[in-house]
């Protein structure tokens, strides 16, 4: 609640809404905070891990088997701490692997949350 998350070719945007702030006439209004994290792979889902404190990312990236080659798709899931956003830590899918979903549950607020990943294996026909 009261976040954003915004995405280009190599980087993630996640900005917040943070308590409210005096103004100098009186009252008071929401600050955003916004900061820009670069991945250097396309950020493709995101999913929050609460009770880590941490954020799911799937990520891809082009990549060339040989110099001037056919470039394919690699996929990583990306376990990130949600405040300082330094990586706790990841996994690549499989080559022919695509990442679609990402999935995170757990059995009850006591409980720590666990979280999955749906993916496709491609070239099977």
């Amino acid at each position: 609640p009261g976040c954003l998350a915004a995405a280009d070719e190599e980087s993630l945007l996640l900005g917040n809404v943070l308590s409210p702030a005096r103004r100098s006439g009186g009252g008071s209004y929401r600050r955003p905070q916004v900061s820009t994290y670069r991945l250097g792979e396309q950020p493709r889902r995101i999913a929050p891990l609460p009770t880590r404190r941490a954020l799911a990312l799937l990520t891809s990236a082009g990549e060339r088997a040989v110099p001037g080659g056919e470039e394919t798709e690699r996929y990583k899931l990306r376990v990130f701490d949600d405040s300082s956003f330094a990586e706790l830590a990841s996994a690549h899918l499989l080559p022919d692997e695509a990442g679609l979903s990402i999935l995170v549950s757990g059995l009850g607020e006591e409980e720590a949350a666990e979280g999955a990943a749906g993916s496709s294996v491609g070239g099977l026909g």
